[in-house]
């Protein structure tokens, strides 16, 4: 893993968009030039066929990414809003 400009390397970092708005292609370049794990949301929530996975599954393997058990540094793409759950404080 990569610092940053200041040497400081981000723990999370998450792209929010519209639909078709670059939010993967920005989140694997900012995974890429850190180094660190791009976790899209779509491979969690989509399954074969694209078939949504249950609302509880979803939001408890988004709790995991979430919680860092999935890695402690990552970038994330998302468009669920309160799909995943309220917000962690």
């Amino acid at each position: 893993m990569r610092s940053g400009a200041a040497g400081v390397t981000p723990g999370r970092i998450a792209v929010h968009g519209a639909s078709g708005s670059g939010k993967t292609s920005l989140a694997s370049a900012i995974a890429e030039r850190l180094g660190v794990a791009h976790i899209e949301l779509d491979g969690l929530f989509h399954q074969s066929g694209w078939t949504e996975r249950p609302l509880d599954e979803f939001r408890a393997e988004v709790a995991e990414v979430v919680d860092g058990r999935g890695g402690s540094s990552r970038a994330t793409t998302a468009r669920y809003g309160t799909s995943c759950g309220p917000a962690p404080r």
